[in-house]
């Protein structure tokens, strides 16, 4: 076998292993006789990594790579220079590997040097090494400078000949600043790319994540794109990583989730084998925390140890890159972050560029932001000159941003950019979209909600959902997140139909993006659940199981389905196991969110209710009393969960056989519910019906009280 042509991709794994057992035989059977290669060829092999048998595919790189360099011709008269780019974690360093035993096999007179270009240092550390690798004179002179002296020593003829492989040549500055390079023996800086050997006896490998580095390094030539692996390969590798009992079905859906990037995909079979987690785990692990799971950190084989490993890690090092490079790409980058990340039009950018620059003509600068981010491939221009944005990419950025806690603001800029070109939602900002401190309706709804403005969350929310569809969306998180949001405003303002309706809708698009048993759509369907009395409980049940599964008991979102799940249990008049259930609720609210919470309010009204339903009515009022006072002092007098909180001391107090003081207590209510949830709200209307209800008792009630009352 002597071209990739020939070979299959086992017959490829096979040559790089025979290979490294016949000089192991070798070198144990005789250590210090030749072997039946060039002995100079065996000392010079610098690369720092093994072969990897697991390597996949990418035959057509390889092939590819052959033709460039055409190494059979031993006549040539120039120096190919090749680069490798692609974004970070496609597999560029692992081809440049499996390239240089192939050729140490097929060639083994030609000497191969790896240099780590990564940084300066390294740079040097690795000229340093092949000086010391190949005994060049002159390197015991504490005075010379190993960049020039390496540099010199390869471009003789009667050295052989060589491959150098330049491995992460990202940053073109290092290679390009136009700074001192001569050969003195002073120490030389800056321009690393003026030491890399020009000689007909000499080949470069370059890879990088920048395409502008690669064009550079090769003078604009012999660039090569390293794209997604095929998906049959993608089967292939997970298969090798993980044991034959995986399903060709389930290794497909994660290869497509992760996008058939190669580094992504050994890292998700690390944890699934590290965890012993079946793959449908993993990929339900993969909808609720992408980012979270593509940060961790594993071991593989063919990366450089001091690089990081995480695909995550790997990105956000090239958007500080990035940033550092061109603010503006960074800026850009981030925006698009909080766009629909399909066929994003240029004029986005052109006009965020605008508004940040006093109407300034930016196409220039436009134009050179978006060439560095193609350039690091984390975008592609489409047909139609609009922009897409890789999946993960788009999430990473967004975790990124979070990071650095400047995600409101470009979320804010990104809907600023939609207002200014679709004019007919400049209402939206009318409406209050900011308030003076910047922040976004998405905050002010939830707050108003919070305070208990229904009315008034539901007109600042249905203008974002809106926004929010036309910038992400309708399948995207964060629409239907609002969506469901809206639903919930609708079941406060007794709108149960239209919230029901819409609830459905959102359970139908979650099931289709994410699945039937994503935790997001069984927490939709738990909402649901509350509209659907004979379903509730499972559905809570189901969803309450996932909440501690996924984020522990402590979580919010699992102490509100506790909270839930214990109301549904007593509605259904199984009062022992919803007290049990909820007294766990209030101790776990107490604890993680504090006795003045929100939700460990409504804990501690739920399980007063309860309580009062067992007929331990003392203890029942005891306990009302002081959530009233706690929500008076939280929320205010006029918040519905005061409201609620004097409604049902109301109702202890008329079973307490204190008619009065129920009864004075259910007026002042219902005038505040009148006048703050208004006249035909089911709960004004509930206390309208008892307090007429309750006049028309006999009671104790004197005269003068009547009178009063009437």
């Amino acid at each position: 076998m002597t071209k990739f042509e020939d070979a299959n991709d086992d017959g490829f794994l096979k040559v790089s292993g025979e290979l490294r057992r016949y000089i192991e035989v070798a070198k144990q059977a005789s250590p210090n006789a030749r072997l039946d290669v060039d002995e100079q060829a065996t000392m010079h092999f610098t690369v720092p990594y093994s072969s990897n048998e697991n390597f996949i595919g990418r035959i057509d790189i390889l092939r590819q790579l052959e033709s460039c360099f055409n190494l059979s011709n031993i006549n040539r008269t120039w120096q190919p220079r090749i680069a490798l780019y692609g974004l970070g974690g496609i597999g560029k360093t692992q081809i440049a590997i499996q390239f240089t035993y192939w050729l140490r096999h097929q060639f083994p007179d030609m000497a191969v040097y790896w240099v780590h270009a990564s940084n300066a240092d390294r740079f040097r550390q690795s000229f340093t090494s092949i000086a010391q690798e190949c005994g060049i004179p002159g390197l015991d002179d504490p005075e010379i400078d190993v960049l020039p002296l390496v540099k010199a020593w390869l471009g003789k003829k009667d050295n052989g000949r060589w491959l150098m492989v330049i491995d992460n040549a990202d940053d073109e500055a290092l290679f390009t600043t136009h700074q001192q390079t001569s050969t003195s023996s002073s120490r030389s800086s800056g321009n690393l790319g003026g030491f890399i050997p020009d000689c007909a006896n000499g080949n470069i490998l370059i890879t990088t994540r920048n395409k502008k580095a690669g064009s550079r390094l090769t003078k604009g030539k012999q660039l090569i794109e390293i794209g997604k692996m095929d998906v049959s390969d993608c089967v292939k590798l997970l298969h090798l990583q993980l044991d034959d009992s995986a399903s060709t079905e389930s290794v497909g859906r994660l290869s497509e989730q992760l996008e058939y990037i190669p580094l992504a995909l050994v890292q998700a079979a690390a944890f699934i084998r590290e965890n012993a987690v079946p793959i449908d785990y993993y990929l339900e692990l993969l909808m609720e925390r992408p980012v979270d799971l593509l940060g961790e950190e594993f071991e593989a084989v063919g990366r450089d140890e001091e690089s990081l490993h995480a695909v995550a890690t790997t990105w956000m090092i090239s958007f500080q890159q990035i940033q550092q490079r061109n603010p503006l790409a960074g800026e850009f980058l981030s925006l698009m972050a909080f766009f629909d990340r399909q066929e994003i039009p240029r004029s986005f950018l052109l006009n965020y560029y605008e508004r940040r620059n006093d109407g300034k003509d930016g196409v220039l600068e436009v134009t050179k932001a978006i060439g560095l981010l193609l350039s690091f491939c984390l975008i592609r221009e489409e047909a139609s000159q609009n922009i897409t944005i890789h999946r993960l990419v788009q999430m990473t950025t967004r975790k990124w941003l979070s990071i650095q806690r400047h995600e409101d603001a470009y979320k804010g800029e990104a809907l600023s950019t939609v207002l200014e070109m679709f004019p007919d939602r400049q209402s939206v900002e009318n409406r209050g979209w900011r308030n003076n401190k910047g922040r976004s309706s998405h905050q002010n709804w939830r707050l108003l909600r919070e305070e208990g403005r229904s009315k008034e969350a539901e007109e600042a929310h249905k203008e974002a959902g809106t926004i929010y569809r036309e910038i992400l969306g309708e399948e995207d998180h964060n629409t239907l997140t609002s969506m469901g949001d809206l639903a919930l405003i609708w079941w406060d303002l007794a709108r149960f139909e239209e919230a029901e309706k819409l609830l459905i809708k959102v359970i139908e698009l979650r099931k289709r993006v994410l699945g039937d048993e994503h935790p997001d759509t069984i927490i939709s369907m738990g909402n649901l659940a509350q509209t659907i009395y004979g379903e509730a409980e499972k559905l809570q049940t189901k969803v309450l199981d996932l909440c501690k599964r996924f984020r522990g008991e402590e979580h919010p979102e699992t102490l509100i389905g506790m909270n839930n799940l214990a109301q549904t249990i007593r509605d259904l008049g199984r009062l022992g196991e919803a007290e049990k259930l909820q007294t766990k609720v209030l101790d776990l609210c107490k604890r993680f969110r504090g006795e003045e919470h929100s939700e460990t309010l409504r804990a501690m009204g739920n399980l007063a209710q309860i309580i009062s339903d067992l007929g331990r009515l003392g203890e029942a009022e005891k306990l009302q009393t002081k959530v009233l006072d706690l929500c008076k002092r939280v929320h205010g007098e006029e918040h519905p969960a005061t409201l609620n909180s004097m409604n049902h001391l109301a109702h202890t107090w008329r079973k307490l056989g204190r008619p009065d003081e129920a009864i004075e207590m259910i007026m002042e209510c219902m005038e505040l519910q009148k006048r703050i949830l208004g006249e035909h709200h089911p709960r004004t209307l509930s206390s309208i019906k008892t307090l007429r209800y309750w006049l028309s008792l006999p009671t104790a009630i004197t005269n003068a009280k009547q009178e009063e009352l009437a």
